[in-house]
């Protein structure tokens, strides 16, 4: 049996590793397994909560692409389905599959291999990002280039800063400008921008001397913004703009068209169709659509963007988690300590020192059994 001290911090250790991964999105398939605790060893059950592999991991995570992490001491490996060991622990770092593909790192480097454990990328760069549209950036010397599934480079490196690619345009920083390259590593919109966002639905954000308007994916002005001083990128056909002289946040439409009013104090990018926004009066968190309706009102001390139809909102009072849905209605009676949001059909949540998974009807798996 378990100490308390070590329940709480292994709970914790898992939370916050699961914070870490959770900003990548696999995908809403059933996992197939999940795991869960039981003297101090992680194993596997399935969604019928029968146990398929044992507790004997020092830490285990859903699976991803058809494989699950799992980690013994301290090194990251991979099971299948089945609970078959596919790939031997021998990572100090392992993301996720996706795409066929996961990163790892060795001792301070890093690499590519596939499912089969083969390493296609060597262990030899400084950093790899996650692969957009075939391509993954990678840091070797200080520079950032970009390479593919085999290793290959494709564009050189030469780039001070690199974001991923997006409708074949990748944002880089050189000498502290901001400019866009394509796939062949061309520069396709000119290094001279003070700040310049990512592309989203054919448009990207940027600033030159303090003006603020949105280009497209030929550097092609299509709005300025002359009253705003701070934007977001296009989500769900709207962008988020802070007016100059009030201060207040507001939403406009693909054609710069103010479609939701100056009102906010703070808000997020639009997930799914929802959004939070938080009010100038009690300066709490709400959740609107993208015709500015309320789905949930301000009453929130802290709201998870919405993820696979739901959103995970603590409220300020009882300073507790709920899930509702993406209509504002209550899905879980239940209320939990700490959550991630939804991913690959559950969520993770921690209650007490009990940490575990749970549905969006609000069974839970993955407990101490």
């Amino acid at each position: 049996m378990k100490t308390e001290n070590y329940s709480m911090i292994q709970n914790f250790r898992i939370f916050l590793v699961f914070i870490v991964l959770g900003f990548v999105s696999c995908g809403k398939s059933d996992p197939g397994l999940i795991p869960f605790l039981q003297n101090e060893k992680f194993g596997f059950v399935d969604t019928r909560g029968n146990v398929v592999v044992s507790p004997l991991f020092d830490d285990a995570f859903l699976p991803s692409d058809g494989l699950a992490k799992v980690v013994v001491d301290w090194r990251n490996g991979f099971i299948d389905q089945r609970g078959k060991l596919v790939i031997a622990p021998e990572y100090n770092y392992a993301s996720d599959f996706k795409n066929g593909y996961a990163i790892v790192k060795a001792g301070s480097r890093w690499g590519l291999i596939n499912k089969r454990g083969e390493k296609v990328i060597p262990i030899e760069y400084e950093a790899i990002r996650q692969q957009s549209e075939g391509l993954f950036a990678a840091l070797q010397n200080g520079k950032w280039g970009f390479l593919n599934n085999s290793g290959e480079t494709k564009v050189p490196f030469f780039i001070d800063e690199a974001s991923l690619f997006v409708d074949d345009r990748a944002r880089i920083v050189i000498n502290k400008k901001y400019g866009f390259i394509d796939s062949s590593g061309e520069v396709v919109i000119p290094v001279q921008y003070d700040y310049a966002g990512s592309f989203s639905s054919g448009k990207a954000m940027v600033v030159k001397s303090d003006s603020i308007s949105f280009i497209d994916r030929f550097g092609n002005i299509m709005l300025e913004l002359p009253a705003i001083d701070d934007a977001y990128s296009f989500c769900d056909g709207v962008a988020a703009v802070r007016e100059a002289k009030t201060q207040r946040w507001g939403f406009i439409d693909e054609r710069g068209k103010l479609v939701i009013n100056f009102q906010f104090k703070e808000v997020k990018d639009f997930h799914e169709g929802t959004a939070s926004v938080m009010s100038y009066e009690n300066e709490l968190w709400g959740v609107i659509d993208t015709s500015g309706k309320s789905i949930l009102p301000f009453a929130f001390s802290q709201v998870l963007d919405c993820k696979e139809g739901v959103i995970a909102a603590r409220d300020y009072q009882d300073k507790m988690f709920r899930f509702f849905s993406d209509e504002g209605k209550l899905l879980i009676p239940e209320s939990f300590d700490e959550v991630m949001a939804f991913d690959r059909g559950y969520a993770f949540v921690r209650s007490g020192e009990k940490s575990f998974y749970v549905d969006r009807f609000g069974k839970k798996y993955g407990s101490e059994l």
